[in-house]
């Protein structure tokens, strides 16, 4: 059932995202965009009919990435599942019950928001230092790429402002399918017999994501200052824009949720009978710290 109370603040991200997409288009028709055919591409008369048709995919591909990465996550869990079988720590694999105290948690957006800007300004200076983004470029605008003072002009890297949105997207749409399906393994301590560990699936793959967005951009980021790309304007303005394009594309992956949790359910059902664990811890009184090793 979809939540009233996030789908409303979906609507509301929506419409502006399409006033920012409006706003740029019209831009686009009244600048250098509207030089003839500015990629190789069997599309568009002009650059800025090529660029809206861009702009569209950063609008609406970011939806089939959540689709996707949720396929993913069902994906990951069967081939978890299937080697936690072989696994001597690991006792089983079962659901905790999931209680969200708050329908629209603004802490975790803030938090997606934070590694899925890092997430995509590291994707981004990838694009920027390898020069994927001329591969496209008409030979005859190829020599306009850089202006006078050795600064990217926008136009070179249009094709390619979704990418980095769109593997985002499904990274997180991925990782957090895990995270609310309430999946836990129980793993056995070897110095406590009568103990398990209980630890959430899904905070192993996003724990992974969040240090390699946190840790890697800022390596990245010091190293293309250093080149002549480091001068390039988008590698300020690209996280404001991601900001913008994440805000929507993020309330929507915990608006189709239940989607993710279903799959992600189906997939464990191919290893292990799902089971809710709950946990009951019983208490017994020592007099003594030995009592702890005998």
């Amino acid at each position: 059932m979809v939540d009233k109370k996030i789908f409303r603040r979906w609507i509301y991200c929506l419409i502006l995202q399409v006033v920012v997409f409006i706003f740029i288009t019209i831009q686009n028709f009244n600048d250098e965009f509207n030089q003839p055919r500015l990629y190789d591409l069997p599309f568009g008369k002009t650059g800025a009919e090529q660029q809206i048709f861009f702009n569209l995919l950063w609008l609406t591909l970011p939806y089939l990435a959540i689709i996707l990465g949720f396929a993913l996550s069902a994906a990951v869990v069967w081939v978890y599942t299937k080697l936690t079988k072989y696994s001597k720590r690991i006792e089983f694999v079962g659901f905790s019950r999931v209680v969200r105290k708050d329908s629209f948690p603004l802490r975790r957006y803030a938090i997606q928001l934070i590694f899925g800007v890092l997430l995509c300004l590291n994707i981004w200076i990838f694009i920027l230092s390898s020069n994927v983004f001329n591969v496209w470029v008409s030979n005859s605008y190829k020599d306009q790429i850089y202006d006078d003072d050795g600064r990217l002009y926008n136009f070179p890297m249009v094709p390619w402002y979704w990418v980095p949105v769109f593997i985002t997207i499904l990274i997180f749409a991925m990782c957090y399918a895990i995270v609310d399906s309430g999946l836990v393994s129980i793993r056995k301590l070897p110095e406590h017999e009568s103990f398990s560990d209980t630890e959430r699936v899904g905070d192993h793959f996003l724990g992974a994501v969040k240090g390699y967005a946190g840790i890697s951009v800022v390596i990245n980021f010091f190293i293309i200052l250093q080149s002549p790309i480091g001068k390039e304007l988008s590698l300020v303005l690209y996280p404001l824009m991601a900001f913008l394009q994440l805000v929507t594309f993020f309330i929507a992956i915990d608006l189709f949720k239940d989607i993710g949790r279903r799959w992600v359910f189906n997939a464990v059902k191919h290893q292990y009978n799902p089971e809710l664990i709950e946990l009951n811890y019983e208490k017994k009184p020592i007099e003594d710290f030995k009592e702890i090793f005998e």
